[in-house]
């Protein structure tokens, strides 16, 4: 089964409840703290390494542009 993106974060944000901190949570997905937070914010995108470790590879998908907003 696929999962968006928001999912993918709300699994992340489920090991730092299961952890009690971000900073335990990072050391478990063996990534920095900060780069934690950034994925938790939307800021920076989720890694392969750390879908893997969700259990999930990443894949991106390109949809088409809707002819309005090409000549925008």
């Amino acid at each position: 089964m696929n999962i968006s993106k928001e999912k993918a974060i709300e699994l992340i944000k489920k090991i730092v409840q299961e952890e009690g901190s971000q900073f335990k949570a990072a050391r478990r997905l063996d990534i920095s703290p900060a780069y934690l937070g950034d994925i938790i914010k939307g800021n920076r995108p989720i890694s392969d390494s750390v879908a893997q470790k969700l259990g999930y590879k990443r894949v991106v998908i390109y949809s088409p542009i809707p002819e309005q907003e090409k000549t925008g």
